[in-house]
Formats: C-alpha cells, structure tokens, sequence
C-alpha cells in the first residue's frame, strides 16, 4: 500500500500538485522497488485516478489496472467547489487547521458517513479521532484541499484509457454518490474489454464495507490477467491482505 504525498505517512506535500505529479511519485517508487516484472496497481477512488494517469502515462510499467469507486474524470462538482477554495492561499487553510485541531475533523464525519453504507465507519471512527492532534492541525485541511483539487481538476483520460491494451477490473457500490451508475458506465464503454462489477449495499467506500468480495473479485481478476508464474502467489497474499487490512484502512489513511 502507498501512501500517497501529504497522505498516511507520507510528508505533507510543500505545495498544491496534480494526479500527474502522483502518478510521477509512484512512477519513482516503481522503479525503485526493482520488481520483476511490472505491477497490477489498485487504486481507491482518487487512487484510481493516480492508477489511470500513471498507466496512461507509463503504459509500460503496469501490467493491468484495478480501479475501485473511481471514473475517468472524477468528479465534476469538486472542479466548482475547490476553484472557489483554491482561492483561499494556503496560510490560512493551515491557519484554520490550527485553530480547529482534531475537531476539523468531525466537520467531516457527516460526509464520510453518507458515503458509507455499514458499520464499517462507526467501528473505524474512534481510530481516525485519535490521530496526532498536532500533525492534524497544521496540516489536514490544506493538503485535504490541495488533493480534493488534484482529483476535481484531472484530465478527462477517456480517449487515453480506451487506447490501452491493458486488462482492467472496474469496481463500483451500488449506492456510491460519488461515482453514480451513468459515471461507471461511461467507464465501462470506454473500455469495453475491461472486467466490471458492482458491490450490492456498498457506497464509496467497498473495500472497507465488503473487504471479502473485493478481495475475492481481485483475487479472479489476478488469476485471469496475471502470469502463471505469479498468479498463484501474488493472488492468495492480495486476498489476505485486502480481508486483513481492511478494517485499519480508514484510520490509517488519516493518522
């Protein structure tokens, strides 16, 4: 699992930045793990669009493409939304993180709740309130910001994805608002080869609220599109991890 810059344990980030500049940091760290062959990346919803900027950028560093509650534009509202908060400089977004600390984040329980739909995100809210007080409050808000904008302001990448020769496992909850139903067809047509599927019940969030089918989808998709030689290995570590971690991915993700 990557976290990315200004993300998890990651340094915050010195300055806004763009899928492309994700997908570039994770280009790097590709290249010096030294792999023996190249990955199947998975990402999550703005991990998804860092997986398709980097394999549209880099076709020939990723062997296949698992994008969970993500499309290929991302979502259209955040560009109106984060054009009106990019104009607030980033002083006093880091300011407002100050002042508030750890309740800034509970400006934001509310959102993340809707866009779950099980006891997921109540059994994984204690974990993101205990996150450090202090690291949160200077640096939450401005790099929640800064990353809302990278994924609100991406490229349309329809055209670039529909000419890749990659194999590609397509996720979407049933009950996600984020990615509604017209958004992931739109997907789907545009890579008609790709393996789709929808998580009954599940929001946004279907790693964390269906951890076993996820893993049980991904684990068929590696065995399908990945080398013999690897299939049997890497499937059964993915299946494990993707049910192990699971239930640590949210407070992770924050602290």
């Amino acid at each position: 699992a990557v976290d990315l810059r200004g993300h998890g344990q990651s340094q915050p980030s010195r300055g806004a930045f763009s899928i492309s500049d994700l997908a570039t940091d994770l280009a790097g760290l590709v290249e010096s793990l030294e792999l023996d062959e190249p990955p199947v990346l998975v990402g999550h919803s703005l991990g998804g669009s860092v997986a398709q900027q980097f394999v549209v950028d880099y076709p020939s560093k990723a062997r296949g493409v698992v994008l969970l509650d993500s499309d290929l534009n991302g979502p259209v509202a955040l560009r109106w939304a984060m054009a009106v908060l990019n104009r607030i400089s980033a002083w006093v977004m880091r300011l407002t993180g100050l002042l508030l600390g750890q309740r800034s984040l509970a400006l934001f329980q509310p959102l993340l709740t809707r866009l779950t739909y099980s006891r997921v995100w109540r059994k994984s809210n204690q974990g993101f309130l205990a996150v450090d007080g202090i690291r949160f409050r200077r640096n939450s808000i401005r790099d929640l910001a800064w990353a809302l904008t990278a994924w609100g302001a991406r490229p349309n990448l329809t055209k670039a994805m529909s000419g890749l020769a990659i194999p590609v496992l397509a996720v979407r909850g049933a009950k996600d608002p984020i990615v509604p139903q017209f958004k992931f067809r739109g997907l789907t047509d545009a890579i008609p080869w790709a393996v789709s599927a929808t998580v009954e019940g599940a929001g946004h969030a279907t790693i964390l609220e269906n951890p076993d089918e996820i893993a049980r989808l991904v684990g068929d998709f590696l065995r399908q599109e990945c080398s013999a030689r690897a299939c049997t290995t890497m499937t059964s570590r993915a299946s494990a991890q993707i049910a192990d971690a699971a239930p640590r991915l949210l407070s992770q993700q924050i602290a």
